[in-house]
């Protein structure tokens, strides 16, 4: 993974490369101002707090601690409930 999204984005290391990369020409663009404006945060976030039970992180650092600490799922459909 080659984070391409700004380093205010704290999903930018969870994110795939080709999906940064997909974004990353709306950043430039300006159509992207804050990391709540892509169309991928919402869903991270959702999943973020469906693995750990914690509001999305405000840093890199935090998310990392998070992630460190999250009690382990067997899959994202485990997390989520979806199929």
């Amino acid at each position: 993974m080659i984070p391409s999204c700004p380093e205010s984005c704290v999903w930018r290391e969870t994110c795939s490369t080709s999906t940064q990369e997909g974004i990353a020409g709306l950043w430039r663009e300006g159509k992207l101002t804050k990391p709540q404006d892509c169309t991928f945060y919402e869903r991270r976030a959702m999943l973020h707090r469906a693995v750990t039970g914690c509001e999305p992180p405000q840093s890199i650092a935090e998310l990392r601690a998070q992630l460190a600490t999250a009690t382990r799922v067997t899959s994202i459909a485990d997390a989520t409930g979806e199929p």
